[in-house]
This record gives structure tokens, C-alpha cells and sequence, in this order.
């Protein structure tokens, strides 16, 4: 059945720019490195620099990776608060550095993270599964499509069925590529937590959290910036051996 002609197109999807982690990292990288080398108004630029990264790396790693960043978090957080005190400046800048490159680490982006704003409109759903299909190719991850554009259907549809949030609260999705495969996130502006549940033989819904937990390795849902929540599921890329590639 095809669209009818007078209703208006589902919106484009709106990209939102990812963290910048290579400039992050080569920021630490130079202050790490530098010794005692960089002249004092260097490494103030540099500390600053650093304080900025760790104000965006630190919600981020909050959003994505809930209880999972713990001490890395926490330890940022006083080095950005407490200021330099009895570190000194250049002691002080190189513990911000260090702690710019932890976070970093955890949130893992051995890929640029492609994230995008959708409306509630149900047509958004196929859309978003093809631009996660674009990513996975891209990314060199086009065997996990099949499992992953199924959670994330999963996950997006229950986001506009259930998240009862305003229409201009809209929700977005956030695909990774990580070290060992894909994270996927759906973040909307509902507090409620989904609830998985053992759904009666004869609905017809209610099966697509036992979907996401059959097919992800992991998945859970964490509190984001802002109000509302974020539900996460990651999959892990297949190990080819060296035998199997050498008989393709």
C-alpha cells in the first residue's frame, strides 16, 4: 500500500554533529607527551581546552554508558571542579589530559557515531533503519544488518508508541561503531522505564523487548541529559579465523 499523495512526507532526519574525538584526543595526546616542554601560556590554552572537552565528555559518558563509566566519570568531575590548587598548572593540565583520554576510551569511537533526530511519525522508523544500514556498510559491519535493524525497529517504534512526550519532543538515534561491533541507542523524552513482559499467546505486541534481548548481547536502559532515558543494545562483530579466510 503506498503513501497517500496528500499527506504530508515524513521529516528528513536532522543530524546532529558527534563528539569530535579525534581533536579531544590529540588535544591530551600533546600535553601528555609534552613533558615539561610547552611554554606556560601553551599549556593554560591546553588546560582550557581540556576543561571544555571534559564538560561534553562527561554527560556523554553519563548518557551512554550509565554506571559503566563510575570512577572515570567521578574523577573528572573533581579534576574539572577543583581547579589546580596544590597540583600546580602544569600537574594539574596533565590530569585533566589523562582524564580526557579515559573517557575517551570508554565511550570506544573507533568509528565516527552517526546520531539523528526523528519525529514520532511511524514512516521515520524505515528511515532510520536505512541509515543505520548505510552506517553498517560504511563501517564494514553489514553481517550484524539483519539483527541490528530489527532491534532498532523495536526500540524506535516502542519510542513513539510509548514515550507519551509532546510532539516537539522528538527522539534520537545514536549508532556506534565500537571496537567489537555496534551499540545502537533510541533516547526519547519519557522517564518511564520500559518493562519487559511475558506477552499473551494471542496479542499480537508486547513480544519486541524479548526480541531485543534474544538477538543483542547486551541492552539496558540508562538515564540521559536531560529529562527522559536512553535504551542501549550492542552487538558483537563475528571473529573471522584466519582458516575461514583463507577458504572465502
Amino acid at each position: 500500500m503506498g503513501i497517500n499523495a496528500d499527506e504530508p512526507a515524513p521529516p528528513e532526519p536532522e543530524s546532529l554533529p558527534p563528539l569530535d574525538f579525534a581533536t579531544m584526543v590529540t588535544t591530551a595526546r600533546s600535553v601528555v607527551d609534552s613533558d615539561a616542554r610547552l611554554p606556560d601560556e601553551d599549556l593554560e590554552m591546553a588546560a582550557r581546552r581540556l576543561r571544555g572537552h571534559l564538560a561534553l565528555l562527561i554527560p556523554e559518558a553519563e548518557a551512554r554508558l550509565g554506571r559503566l563509566a563510575g570512577a572515570g566519570v567521578e574523577e573528572a568531575r573533581r579534576r574539572l571542579t577543583a581547579g589546580p590548587g596544590l597540583l600546580g598548572p602544569r600537574r594539574y593540565a596533565h590530569c585533566l589530559a589523562r582524564s580526557v583520554l579515559t573517557l575517551c576510551d570508554h565511550l570506544n569511537p573507533t568509528g565516527r557515531g552517526v546520531v539523528l533526530r526523528w519525529s514520532r511519525d511511524p514512516r521515520c522508523v524505515g528511515l532510520a533503519r536505512l541509515e543505520l544500514r548505510k552506517a553498517l556498510a560504511d563501517w564494514g559491519l553489514s553481517v550484524l544488518e539483519d539483527s541490528a535493524v530489527l532491534i532498532l525497529s523495536e526500540l524506535l517504534s516502542n519510542a513513539g508508541l510509548h514515550a507519551r512526550v509532546s510532539p516537539e519532543q522528538v527522539i534520537e538515534t545514536h549508532y556506534f561503531r565500537s571496537s567489537g561491533g555496534l551499540r545502537i541507542e533510541v533516547h526519547d523524552g519519557s522517564p518511564v522505564w520500559p518493562q519487559p513482559r511475558t506477552p499473551d499467546p494471542e496479542a499480537l505486541d508486547g513480544r519486541g523487548l524479548l526480541l531485543v534481548d534474544a538477538l543483542a548481547d547486551e541492552w539496558g536502559v540508562a538515564d540521559r541529559v536531560g529529562p527522559g532515558k536512553m535504551i542501549w543494545a550492542s552487538l558483537s562483530a563475528p571473529v573471522v579465523r584466519p582458516s575461514e579466510r583463507d577458504c572465502s
